[in-house]
């Protein structure tokens, strides 16, 4: 039944090794090296590469499938696995906007003809999710920092006030034994003046 899509188990390439070569000569391994842009190439002339019957158009799952893994890039992203696909009644369905190809093994890139907009120019999970976490982060970042300044003032002004009280006991201290002192020595002062009164005199 159509459309066919064809595994290609290997590709052959035969490459000049000479070093003689005009720069844009030389040949590169890939599917759309920057010397020859294959893509772009394929872009321009796409009536060279379709026709009436057989329009281009991106497919996203449909092959044929017996379990979950014949439609999935498998591998693990950190502690988790990685599914891009699932087998639905024997065909593979994408799970995401993101992978395209018959097992959902291709990552679709922003060139897509059937998303207009900022979404179709990014990869994972959608914008507005991303933006509304980083808000979320902001505003938790925002409120720790101001609840550290408010709990550092608080301390501070505890401090200071301990500090004045520390302040105060001292200076009560030193001006309670002095006063005392002075006023001793002004008795004593006294009393000899009495005594020998008739001598500031003479």
């Amino acid at each position: 039944a159509f459309p066919l899509y064809l595994k290609i188990d290997y590709i052959r390439l035969y490459q000049d090794l000479g070093d003689d070569l005009e720069a844009d000569n030389y040949m590169h391994v890939g599917c759309d090296p920057e010397t020859h842009p294959t893509k772009q190439w394929i872009d321009a002339h796409i009536d060279e590469y379709e026709d009436d019957d057989n329009k281009h158009k991106e497919v996203a799952g449909k092959a044929f499938c017996t379990v979950n893994d014949d439609c999935t890039i498998g591998g693990n992203l950190g502690k988790t696995l990685l599914k891009t696909g699932k087998c639905v009644n024997q065909r593979c369905e994408c799970l995401y906007h993101s992978w395209g190809g018959p097992r959902c093994t291709t990552a679709i890139s922003g060139s897509s003809s059937s998303e207009t907009g900022l979404m179709s120019r990014t990869f994972g999970p959608p914008v507005e999710a991303s933006i509304a976490l980083a808000v979320v982060a902001f505003l938790l970042s925002a409120a720790s920092v101001y609840m550290a300044v408010k709990k550092s003032a608080r301390q501070t002004k505890v401090a200071m006030a301990a500090m004045d009280a520390e302040r105060k006991a001292a200076a009560n201290a030193e001006t309670g034994p002095t006063s005392e002192t002075s006023s001793n020595r002004g008795s004593h002062l006294a009393a000899v003046s009495k005594d020998n009164y008739h001598q500031n005199f003479v």
